[in-house]
């Protein structure tokens, strides 16, 4: 799995790859969200910064592309 989405019954949870320390600068960013290890809880997509959110998926996705492809 390179990222990944969990609906929940209170959020949302997106998996991100690789470890929390690399997306620990960009989930400051995010806005309103809870999260785990690199798992931000997102509870309505217009509380966080979608450009942000796509930064971190797109940098998961890479990341887990250069070392399993």
């Amino acid at each position: 799995m390179k990222t990944g989405f969990s609906p929940r019954k209170t959020c949302t949870s997106v998996y991100l790859m690789g470890g929390s320390d690399q997306y620990k600068t960009q989930l400051e960013k995010l806005r309103k969200h809870k999260h785990g290890n690199a798992c931000p809880n997102i509870n309505k997509l217009a509380d966080i910064g979608m450009s942000v959110l796509e930064k971190l998926i797109t940098f998961s996705y890479q990341h887990m592309s250069e070392k399993y492809d």
